[in-house]
Order: C-alpha cells, then sequence, then structure tokens
C-alpha cells in the first residue's frame, strides 16, 4: 500500500509529460478561505508558487495595529487625525519602516500576477505560465486534469 502511495503521484507526472508538454512551473492562486492542497510530490525541478491574494490586507491591517498602538489614548475630537499622523510619522521613520514598508511591497505581488494571468476566480492553478485551471482544490487533481487535457489534443 505504501509503495501505491509512492507510485501515485510519480505516474500522474509522467502521464502528465507523456501526454502534454511537460510541466516545469506550478503558480496557485488562492486566499485563506480558498486552499488548494499541496498533495503530491513534484521533482525538485518543478517550482510551485503560492499566491495568496488576502497578503496585502494582511499587510495592511498589520501596519494599522501599529498605528493604532502608538496612539497613547483617544485624542479629542479635533486632533484624532493629528494623532494618527504622528504615530504614523513615527512609524516611517522608525528603524522598522523598511522591514514594513518591504513586507507592503511584496504583499502587492499576488495581486498584480492575477492580473497578469487574467485570473477571474480562485483557486487557480497556472501550469507553465499558461494553462489556467479553476476551481480545483487539489494540486494532484490539477496534474491529472491537465495531463487529460493533453491525451485530448
Amino acid at each position: 500500500m505504501n509503495l501505491l502511495k509512492l507510485l501515485v503521484p510519480i505516474v500522474a507526472l509522467a502521464c502528465a509529460s507523456a501526454s502534454a508538454e511537460d510541466i516545469y512551473s506550478i503558480r496557485i492562486f488562492q486566499n485563506d478561505a480558498i486552499q488548494v492542497q499541496q498533495d503530491i510530490r513534484l521533482p525538485l525541478r518543478t517550482p510551485v508558487i503560492t499566491h495568496n491574494l488576502d497578503a496585502k490586507e494582511h499587510s495592511e491591517r498589520k501596519l494599522k495595529t501599529l498605528v493604532k498602538s502608538k496612539v497613547d489614548e483617544v485624542p479629542k475630537r479635533g486632533s484624532v487625525k493629528e494623532a494618527y499622523l504622528s504615530a504614523f510619522s513615527d512609524i516611517q521613520n522608525g528603524p522598522q519602516w523598511n522591514a514594513i514598508y518591504q513586507e507592503i511591497v511584496a504583499s502587492t505581488e499576488p495581486e498584480e500576477r492575477a492580473v497578469r494571468y487574467g485570473i477571474k476566480k480562485i483557486p487557480a492553478i497556472v501550469i507553465n505560465d499558461k494553462y489556467i485551471l479553476y476551481g480545483i482544490h487539489s494540486l494532484e487533481e490539477a496534474i491529472r486534469v491537465y495531463a487529460e487535457r493533453g491525451k485530448r489534443q
């Protein structure tokens, strides 16, 4: 039984390779609520890159929480805006800003990639930067579907 579990992924990859274009890259587009299981072992030369489309929201929430923690107490009505601007300025000019900024910049990449690939819904699995499979929650299933489509062409 253990041998069978090891052979199934190898056979799936071999079928994909024999009947369709070899797989040289896989990109997974998902969010926190809708995920793709990486339930198959791929050769080390086949990168699987996961793009979480909630990453930008996470980094923004982290920055907002940090700004709020810098505001000592609820300011008077007229100075709420100034208190938050001052707290943000302190963070921007502080030692941790570079790391925060880099995280924010990196968190925009999943959305940029999704636009570049024309992703319409999630989950989406992009094979070889051109074949998009929607609604599949298993990487093993995606490779099987890709192999079957290759046989039909």
